[in-house]
């Protein structure tokens, strides 16, 4: 079971239960929700974001994953993937600290679903017509990998 992506997902999910959830719940204990969004239709909006961030992110690991039919290995292209996903999405650095640029095509990618938008909305970083805006994209770019890993297998065959 732990072999396999969809195991390594699953017990990273688990891992992320167990111990994240109970720091952000004292996080949220200390700090107060001041920092919070106050609107209803924003937060209706965040399962969807934390949805589509999932969802953004499976259908790109299929689409790598079906590179594997053309290499022995697709590891290191998801690895790369990772790598350039970690600064456009801000783990390593904020967005706002890249370059104009760099900060425009971080905004358009891929990894800005997966981080960014559903903890903005949370937050009410956007407007709930920016967290729209954000949900198409983040939802055509899944669209995009599942579309592109189908092909790819299909051209295999």
């Amino acid at each position: 079971r732990y072999g396999t992506v969809t195991g390594v997902q699953t017990c990273a999910l688990q891992i992320c239960l167990v111990v994240c959830a109970p720091i952000a719940a004292a996080l949220l204990g200390v700090a107060g929700a001041g920092g919070l969004s106050r609107d209803p239709w924003q937060w209706a909006l965040v399962p969807i974001a934390l949805a589509g961030a999932w969802a953004v992110t499976y259908c790109a690991m299929l689409a790598v994953a079906t590179l594997a039919l053309y290499f022995d290995s697709a590891l290191s292209l998801w690895e790369l993937w990772m790598a350039v996903g970690y600064v456009f999405a801000g783990y390593l650095v904020p967005r706002e600290l890249l370059p104009d640029a760099l900060r425009a095509v971080a905004a358009w990618s891929p990894w800005r679903s997966t981080l960014a938008l559903p903890l903005e909305s949370m937050l009410g970083l956007v407007d709930r017509g920016e967290t729209l805006r954000g949900l198409a994209l983040q939802w055509g770019w899944a669209l995009t990998f599942l579309l592109l890993a189908l092909e790819i297998g299909r051209a295999h065959v």
